[in-house]
């Protein structure tokens, strides 16, 4: 292999539309765009060393303010990251993407990091990994270089040679964070939040960046062959690490928190690791409903968590779902329904979890009166006084509250929304109260 360093940020910019393959780009969106989740349309975000600004592609803040050693066409402001122009408690996100193993003094830019960050800010890291691998690399292409001996928490010596901005030692984000807990005690302003690892065959086939080196081009479709539906494809798939052991602890929190959901109200499921949706704005869980009653033609909706796509549009930093129906194997499973089970449309009661617990129980509830009445439900996440003006204004006549006093006591409060008059029901005897109520006893 032979890899040529040029230090041009300006031609990979260019570059980037006219190479062969997907690749950089699929690896550039894998890097980057995962620090969404902390950017929003009011985040006051600053990239370190954007170099050929590839984060704006990816990335939507308000503002984005790229940054650099050098002035470019697209920079908004030239920084040192050792000594930064920005006030204490300006800045709410930070990001140094393939940065920190650049600098001389790497503790001084934590101490800096700390003081431009408001109160509950975040600094998002994206680093090489020195592993024997990556240092088998460096030896080879003579691409940048590492040294284990360096001490990064060491603000009298330097890691690389503070003239140079290209200067690089690879073993910098390694001897910082592979030992979380001695960072946590040499730099005790951060908290770490998450860690994980994003990239491996796909960093070494990506072509480099500022740099050239040899790579096999590959399309978009190949590069996501976790789409690939032919049963081919699945065996090899099946021998291939599986995406949970990736998640990071939201991440897995969240899908956690699915599963019981979907426990709660007695769905079964099936956990796919190989599932995944065509398009690029899905987040976190995806899902397909089938059936026993259509034959082989057992897919009946599927979708995923849209978080993101409204701020992308330019809208507010709402999350959100979305899924596609099959109208025709839909309307055959509805064949056999009556016409009067169209009649009663408008929701019977609202009913309002305090807490994620309370939404648990009230699931079961839900699942049980949809079986012959329409029902509302919240989410867990609302104040009360919301919730109830919520119900009001969709002129539903009976609300059910349950939060952690009611949860202790085994029963719901069932409140007539017109008289404004309140009762206690117990669990075991609330879906059959609300049949009641609904005339579906």
């Amino acid at each position: 292999m032979t890899l040529r360093h040029v230090g041009d940020v300006v031609r990979a910019r260019a570059d980037l539309e006219r190479r062969p393959g997907a690749n950089l780009r699929y690896v550039l969106r894998k890097r980057i765009a995962w620090m969404q989740r902390y950017l929003g349309s009011q985040t006051y975000a600053v990239e370190l060393g954007c170099g050929a600004g590839f984060s704006e592609l990816f990335l939507q803040a308000g503002p984005l303010e790229l940054t650099d050693t050098e002035p470019r066409p697209w920079v908004r402001r030239v920084v040192d990251a050792l000594a930064m122009p920005y006030a204490d408690a300006s800045i709410d996100v930070l990001i140094a993407n393939n940065v920190i193993h650049h600098l001389a003094y790497p503790t001084t830019f934590f101490r800096e990091a700390a003081r431009v960050l408001r109160p509950g800010g975040h600094l998002l890291v994206q680093e090489c990994d020195c592993s024997l691998t990556t240092r088998l690399a460096i030896r080879i292409t003579g691409h940048e270089a590492y040294d284990l001996r360096a001490d990064p928490f060491d603000a009298s010596r330097p890691c690389n040679d503070p003239r140079d901005p290209w200067s690089a030692n690879c073993a910098i984000p390694n001897l910082l964070f592979d030992d979380l807990d001695r960072f946590r005690v040499r730099c005790p302003d951060f908290e770490v939040l998450e860690t994980g690892r994003s990239e491996f065959f796909l960093h070494f086939n990506s072509g480099g960046i500022t740099s050239r080196g040899p790579y096999l081009p590959l399309p978009e479709l190949a590069l996501r062959v976790l789409d690939c539906k032919n049963p081919a494809c699945q065996s090899v798939l099946d021998q291939a690490p599986s995406i949970h052991d990736s998640l990071c602890f939201e991440c897995a929190q969240h899908f956690l928190d699915v599963r019981q959901y979907l426990e709660a109200m007695g769905i079964a499921s099936e956990v796919n690791p190989r599932l995944v949706r065509g398009l690029d704005y899905y987040v976190r869980t995806t899902f397909e409903l089938t059936t026993t009653e259509l034959g082989a033609q057992n897919a009946v909706a599927g979708g995923g968590r849209y978080d993101g796509l409204i701020e992308r549009l330019g809208g507010p930093p709402d999350p959100g779902i979305g899924f596609a129906i099959g109208v025709e194997r839909v309307a055959l499973l509805l064949a056999d329904m009556r016409e009067d089970d169209w009649e009663h449309r408008r929701p019977v009661a609202f009913l309002i979890p305090i807490g994620d617990e309370a939404l648990k129980r009230l699931l079961a509830v839900a699942r049980a009166v949809r079986t012959t009445l329409p029902i509302e439900l919240g989410y867990g996440n609302r104040k009360l006084r919301s919730e109830l003006e919520r119900a009001h204004k969709m002129r539903i006549p009976w609300a059910v509250i349950v939060g952690e006093t009611e949860l202790a006591a085994g029963s719901a409060v069932l409140r007539d929304m017109e008289a404004g008059q309140q009762q206690q029901v117990p669990f075991p005897e609330l879906a059959r109260r609300l049949m009641e109520l609904g005339g579906r006893s």
